[in-house]
C-alpha cells in the first residue's frame, strides 16, 4: 500500500505528521464554530499534543441540509465570523504552527486542502469518484495573496508551474485525473 500511494517528495518519504480534530464531537463540523474550535485546540495543546494539522472536516462552510450540501467553499460567516485566522493565531501564540485542513465532499469529486497560510504553502488532495464524467476539474484556492506568484505542481511527477495568486483564487487550479476512480496530490508554495 505505501509504495503505491504515498508521495515521495525528493525521493524520500514524508516524516510522520500529527493531525487532530473534534469533527465527531461537532457532528462532522456541522455544529463547529470559532469558539468550540479554539476551546478544543487549547485542550489538545494543554495535553501536549504536537500538532502539524488541525483537521476541520466537512461542514465548516454554509449549508442548508447538512455537510454533504456543500455550497460556497468559504467559512460560514455566522459560525466563523473571522474566518480561520483566530485558530492560526491561537496555535502560534501557544508555540505551535499547524496548518488547517479544510475538507469537503461533492458527488463527482472529493477535495481536501491542507494549508499553512503563514508559510504560503499548502496541498490539495483531489479524488475523482467513479460516477464522475469529468477528467479535469478546477478548484479555487481562497485566501492566497493575489499579487504573489506561487509554484504549483503535481507530486506524482508533474511539472511545477508559476501561477499568480489572483489566478488561483479566481480561476482555480486545474486537476486532471484520468483513471476512474483516481487521485492527485497538488502542492503549492510562494515563489
Amino acid at each position: 500500500m505505501v509504495p503505491s500511494n504515498v508521495p515521495r517528495p525528493g525521493g524520500q518519504l514524508h516524516p510522520p505528521q500529527v493531525a487532530e480534530s473534534n469533527a465527531r464531537h461537532t457532528i462532522e463540523m456541522q455544529e463547529a464554530n470559532e469558539g468550540n474550535q479554539l476551546r478544543n485546540l487549547n485542550r489538545e495543546l494543554d495535553h501536549g499534543v504536537p500538532l502539524d494539522y488541525w483537521w476541520m472536516d466537512a461542514g465548516w462552510y454554509p449549508f442548508t441540509t447538512g455537510w454533504p450540501d456543500a455550497g460556497a467553499w468559504e467559512p460560514d460567516a455566522a459560525r466563523f465570523p473571522h474566518g480561520f485566522a483566530p485558530i492560526f493565531k491561537r496555535a502560534r501564540a501557544r508555540g505551535e504552527d499547524p496548518g488547517v485542513v479544510r475538507a469537503g465532499a461533492g458527488a463527482a469529486w472529493n477535495v481536501a486542502r491542507q494549508e499553512r497560510s503563514e508559510k504560503g504553502e499548502g496541498m490539495v488532495q483531489a479524488f475523482r469518484r467513479p460516477e464522475s464524467p469529468f477528467e479535469t476539474a478546477r478548484f479555487r484556492l481562497r485566501g492566497l495573496e493575489a499579487q504573489v506568484t506561487y509554484l504549483i505542481g503535481d507530486l506524482d511527477g508533474g511539472q511545477e508551474a508559476a501561477v499568480r495568486g489572483a489566478e488561483l483564487m479566481e480561476e482555480g487550479v486545474p486537476v486532471t485525473i484520468a483513471p476512474v476512480p483516481g487521485a492527485a496530490l497538488i502542492a503549492y508554495r510562494r515563489k
